[in-house]
């Protein structure tokens, strides 16, 4: 009832975060955050996955295992060639990963060498790991792999490190120097960085972190800088802006080398994802669709952009909730579309205030999660950066809810999990 048709899933066990989105050969090798012999977190691997459209995928062996060092936390991977440079041609790839023991420390692995017709699917952990040492910082990881186009090094890594994150550089993945940070914020007190991404878009580069709060404020949020790169140093030129303006989108990265820039996230919310009830399904989590990245001038300024890959060729315009479902509208002013059977009901869309909105508290409470139900969750609304026209897409696949608005410089996407199918929809205007 709940699992996805068209979001990546595992065939069974748990899942978090993306990780080592690389493209290569025409495919798109996606590895995750996985533990197989359980539907709640555990002891992390790397999961692995193929697909030629970034919607059917199969599945790989596990890429990454816990070893002497510690669990593999999430990281990156780039294409190289036997010498470890950059090489679109090359035949290996080097993922890069923490291993989470006593401290949080950086290691390598490379894969067998792979040609067009044959994936990597062995992958071989450096024996001199870790390659970036730590014996002070309680949270230092994630690193995210790129290319130095200054020449100043070969490879930089961004990397997070408590409240900030950390650029890092080197000529051989090996021996590692140079650091330069960046943050931490004073509207970020009491969030620890995660999963930074740095991607160049339009010209310019973007950098991404998702920030894991603590104490009071709700769990998991995604922001982005728009700024310029000078080989050593990012610098802002925008402040930081959220990257999906609901709750359900978390560790986001892209991917290294894909013919455009390309983001996939965890749809899900660390506040209640150990408890959400696929878990009856036998796996739990899935990622967001894929999203193409663009810079998008607007009344408020620079913004990003995400275009969700295109689904219309399997997604039915006529509301099913048994099949993905797509509806695209072009709006003057407040509308809301409003999914629901005779008990409970999700809506959608824009209000009189020119802010959109998902709302999913008319559902029945969600007796296997308190979270689940908190308005910080279950209500999300934002204010548009533009006025007029609302050029507005909803696809809703099983459980899973992704709104895109005004080119997709807004973004939301939110879990649903009604206790019988929402069989009807109304569209409402005023």
């Amino acid at each position: 009832m709940y699992r996805p048709e068209l979001h990546f899933t595992p065939e069974a066990g748990w899942m978090n975060d993306p990780n080592g989105l690389v493209y290569e050969n025409g495919r798109y090798h996606l590895f995750y955050q996985y533990y197989p012999d359980d539907v709640a977190w555990g002891p992390m691997h790397w999961g692995h996955a193929i697909s030629r459209d970034l919607l059917h995928w199969e599945h790989l062996p596990i890429a990454l295992y816990p070893d002497k060092n510690g669990l593999a936390f999430s990281g990156s991977a780039v294409r190289t060639n036997d010498s470890c440079e950059p090489d679109p041609e090359g035949r290996h790839l080097v993922l890069m990963y923490t291993s989470h023991g006593t401290y949080e420390q950086q290691s390598i692995a490379f894969s067998e060498a792979f040609t067009a017709e044959k994936p990597p699917v062995k992958f071989v952990p450096f024996k001199f790991n870790p390659v970036i040492q730590n014996q002070s910082l309680k949270d230092f990881r994630d690193p995210h792999l790129f290319e130095n186009e200054w020449g100043f090094c070969t490879w930089n890594a961004v990397l997070a490190a408590g409240d900030r994150a950390l650029f890092t550089g080197s000529s051989n993945m090996i021996n590692w120097g140079g650091s330069k940070p960046f943050g931490p914020f004073e509207m970020f007190n009491g969030c620890i960085w995660e999963c930074p991404s740095f991607q160049k878009v339009d010209g310019k580069y973007v950098l991404i972190v998702s920030m894991g709060a603590v104490g009071t404020r709700p769990l998991g949020d995604g922001y982005y800088w728009i700024g310029d790169w000078n080989g050593r140093q990012f610098i802002p030129e925008t402040e930081p802006e959220r990257l999906d303006f609901a709750r359900d989108d978390y560790a986001a990265v892209t991917y290294y080398g894909a013919p455009e820039p390309t983001l996939i996230g965890w749809a899900s919310q660390w506040a209640y994802a150990n408890q959400v009830p696929t878990g009856e399904e036998g796996f739990r989590s899935q990622m967001t669709l894929p999203r193409t990245l663009s810079l998008v001038e607007t009344p408020a300024g620079l913004k990003l952009a995400q275009k969700p890959v295109d689904i219309a060729p399997y997604a039915s315009t006529d509301w099913d909730p048994e099949h993905p479902y797509l509806l695209q509208l072009h709006e003057q002013g407040p509308f809301c579309v409003t999914l629901y059977n005779d008990e409970e009901s999700v809506s959608f869309g824009l209000d009189a205030d020119n802010c959109l909105f998902m709302d999913r508290r008319g559902l029945k409470p969600a007796l296997w999660s308190e979270e689940f139900d908190k308005e910080a969750y279950s209500f999300c609304r934002s204010p548009r950066f533009c006025t007029g026209v609302c050029d507005w897409t909803l696809t809703v696949d099983h459980s899973v809810v992704e709104v895109y608005a005004d080119q997709g410089t807004r973004v939301g996407t939110m879990l649903i999990y009604p206790g019988k199918p929402l069989e009807k929809i109304k569209i409402e205007r005023s």
